[in-house]
């Protein structure tokens, strides 16, 4: 199964039915907001039901769940390492791997580029994930829409959990950009 882990298992049976009560409890959190427009939020559940169509490709493992920028480091041989694993669940890896890439531009107080932590996420994730093809479409798409998911779930983290307007208006930018993107 898919989400927080209750008795061994994960408490969705499909992907698609943990990140669709994720998002609409995001939305729930996202009422009082007067500058989100009605149209993200639909926006959101969309990805969400497009996600849908790559379920073939997804199969349940212990994840993160609260990736970088404070969780990680890279190492002096330009590894990553994921540390504090109390937010952990099950999902699936690609997740992880668009959350981080998303994040890249806040990840860790290094002089690397986010180009260069992006590099170093993929390889990472190459080295650890055999047989994975990033430049299949199908994976392409995947990150995509979950990296729009990763924005829309920065609105909350930035807004009521950090309390941090300059982050939240960024993330509101970031969000719009992908959503016009896609």
């Amino acid at each position: 199964g898919y989400g927080a882990i209750k008795n061994g298992k994960g408490e969705y049976k499909t992907f698609y039915e943990s990140k669709l009560n994720f998002i609409k409890s995001l939305r729930e959190h996202m009422k009082g907001l007067k500058d989100i427009d009605e149209s993200v939020h639909e926006a959101a559940l969309k990805v969400v039901e497009e996600l849908k169509n790559h379920e073939h490709l997804f199969k349940p493992v212990l994840v993160h769940g609260d990736p970088p920028p404070g969780n990680g480091i890279i190492t002096s041989n330009g590894e990553l390492i994921l540390i504090d694993w109390d937010n952990a669940g099950s999902g699936i890896w690609i997740t992880e791997y668009a959350g981080l890439t998303y994040k890249g531009a806040y990840m860790w107080q290094s002089k690397l580029s986010e180009e260069e932590r992006n590099e170093i996420i993929k390889r990472s994730f190459k080295n650890h994930y055999k047989g994975v093809n990033f430049d299949d479409p199908d994976l392409l798409d995947v990150v995509r829409l979950l990296q729009i998911l990763t924005a829309y779930h920065s609105l909350v983290v930035h807004y009521f959990q950090h309390e941090d307007l300059q982050l939240y208006e960024i993330a509101k930018k970031r969000l719009a950009q992908l959503l016009i993107d896609k």
